[in-house]
């Protein structure tokens, strides 16, 4: 039961956010890859 919360609150998240804000989902993901690429860039320059 804890399972399906988790997975019907992942998927109401964002497409209650999609829908408050007005951005589609591919802006959504591509700024999430974005943001995660820069973050693993970083990562690995500083090591």
């Amino acid at each position: 039961m804890r399972a399906l919360l988790a997975i019907e609150h992942s998927v109401i998240v964002p497409i209650w956010n999609m829908l408050s804000t007005g951005t589609v989902l591919e802006d959504v993901v591509s700024d999430h890859v974005q943001r995660t690429h820069r973050r693993t860039t970083e990562r690995h320059a500083v090591s």
